[in-house]
């Protein structure tokens, strides 16, 4: 038997009395005590992951995100993305701090390393 309740909202209601969102925040939670919070962060990835293998591709999602990109470009600003990448640059500054964190990034060679890579595959298949 499948009894299906609303409240004076329209919002679907348990036999409980819960509505649907109390039910899922409620069982959200016991999940959350019960594995931990890096739980759900697995299982994200994992399901991300999956769904960019079989149903989408890489290409859907890249255009997602330009698209995301762009509407929170325009909603914040491009001064925005200055900010979040000096408070992110200054928070792992001070996560680093006292080892030699941007000595090992620097012999990696950053982007003109990928630059150089890149020119080096585009000689080889000119050859």
């Amino acid at each position: 038997m499948n009894i299906q309740l609303f409240d004076e909202d329209d919002k679907a209601v348990s036999p409980q009395g819960m509505t649907v969102n109390e039910v899922g925040r409620r069982g959200g939670q016991a999940t959350k005590a019960k594995y931990g919070s890096d739980f759900f962060r697995k299982i994200g990835r994992k399901g991300g992951r999956a769904m960019r293998k079989r149903a989408f591709g890489t290409d859907f999602y890249k255009e997602l995100g330009k698209k995301g990109g762009s509407a929170n470009r325009d909603k914040q600003g491009s001064d925005y993305y200055s900010k979040i990448g000096k408070k992110g640059g200054d928070a792992l500054a001070a996560q680093v701090k006292g080892t030699d964190y941007y000595a090992k990034i620097s012999r990696k060679g950053g982007w003109s390393a990928y630059k150089k890579a890149v020119a080096a595959k585009a000689a080889e298949v000119e050859e």
